[in-house]
């Protein structure tokens, strides 16, 4: 289930969010606590790097995160997206400091590595945390 609608603004997803938790989802009246802390982890969100707010670009980053580095063959293949898809996507997450990309000649070809910078690794368990944050706050309210 997605949070968001897939063209919404940074304060559009944290006004869209609050709407489908309270009627969408939940169908009940939240209490000030649960405002309190929806309210903070909507924050937390809206404090990432808006370059991570992309379906390919998170997907980037978890593939990374959960094996450090990748050949760029390999990541493109993982994830079925062009050469000019992935090289798009990695050049705004490397412009944020997210990844970094490594080359190395290998006989008469250049192995090119993506991988993810401490930075990188930092923003993308805080939004894991986030998101995880949110789903647990839904799911005391079912």
């Amino acid at each position: 289930m997605f949070l968001f609608p897939p063209k919404a603004t940074k304060i559009g997803k944290a006004f869209s969010l609050a709407k489908l938790v309270q009627f969408r989802v939940l169908e009940v009246p939240l209490s000030e606590e649960y405002n309190s802390q929806a309210a903070e982890l909507i924050k937390e969100l809206l404090d990432q790097p808006s370059s991570i707010f992309h379906p390919q670009r998170i997907a980037i980053l978890l593939e990374l995160y959960s094996s450090g580095a990748l050949e760029y063959l390999q990541l493109r293949h993982d994830l079925n997206l062009t050469d000019g898809a992935l090289a798009a996507h990695i050049k705004v997450l490397s412009s944020d400091g997210l990844l970094e990309q490594k080359k190395e000649p290998i006989g008469a070809r250049i192995r090119t590595t993506v991988v993810l910078t401490k930075r990188g690794f930092d923003i993308i368990s805080g939004f894991l945390d986030v998101v995880s944050g949110i789903r647990g706050l839904v799911n005391e309210r079912i």
